[in-house]
């Protein structure tokens, strides 16, 4: 299997590129630090009901989008320690629980809002073809 990795052994994966052939490349024995790393392969019942549940794919994708810009954003937050938030939270006893707050909070809202622009881009205009939008 060609996912599999144990040890040592070069860990090969295939790209999926549109029009074309599998493109397969491999890394190095020392690309995973971690001894005993194993790469699984996806899931065909997964995939099968991500590939027939086309909108449960695209709320997911657009979560993660948001989610991920909600990560920078909080990041860069506490990197830049905008109105003393990174101080204040060091500070503080309960600095774990500030931390899961203020990433949670940011990142549902992020990907709360990624999936609504998404959703709400995917009308078109057939239904008053002679507006101007």
């Amino acid at each position: 299997m060609p996912y599999e990795v144990s040890g040592r052994a070069p860990i090969q994966f295939r790209a999926n590129v549109k029009g074309a052939a599998h493109a397969a490349f491999q890394l190095p024995p020392c690309a995973f630090a971690l001894q005993g790393v194993t790469v699984m392969p996806r899931n065909p019942r997964r995939s099968a009901f991500l590939q027939k549940h086309n909108l449960v794919s695209f709320l997911l994708t657009h979560l993660a989008i948001g989610v991920v810009a909600g990560v920078v954003v909080c990041l860069g937050l506490l990197a830049l320690d905008v109105a003393s938030l990174r101080t204040l939270l060091l500070g503080s006893d309960y600095w774990l629980i500030g931390f899961i707050l203020l990433f949670g909070s940011v990142c549902g809202t992020f990907g709360g809002v990624a999936m609504a622009v998404a959703v709400m881009n995917l009308g078109d205009w057939s239904d008053h073809p002679d507006r101007d939008y």
